[in-house]
């Protein structure tokens, strides 16, 4: 069985990183890097990759994250405070 797992930082720091990773046994891996699959139009995204890991090792992609889900955390209470307020209303 070949099971693989792919996933993006597209999600994690905005639409234009192009940047992601694949998951599998480690035969499935080194066949899938040396082949044209890990790129990305033709070319690897290496200038992205190094921002990520430099991010990543700082711990700035943590803070980063942290304070982004207390953002959306504060949008959310937002919209169902909102969403409350008409149904109470109507």
């Amino acid at each position: 069985m070949h099971v693989l797992g792919n996933s993006t930082f597209s999600k994690i720091l905005g639409p234009g990183v192009r940047v992601g990773w694949i998951e599998s046994h480690p035969a499935i891996i080194e066949r899938l890097s040396n082949s044209a699959t890990v790129s990305s139009s033709g070319a690897s995204a290496q200038l992205m990759g190094s921002v990520l890991e430099a991010a990543m090792a700082s711990g700035d992609l943590t803070g980063m994250l942290f304070t982004t889900r207390q953002l959306l955390a504060r949008r959310t209470a937002a919209v169902q405070a909102r969403f409350e307020q008409v149904r109470v209303a109507a």
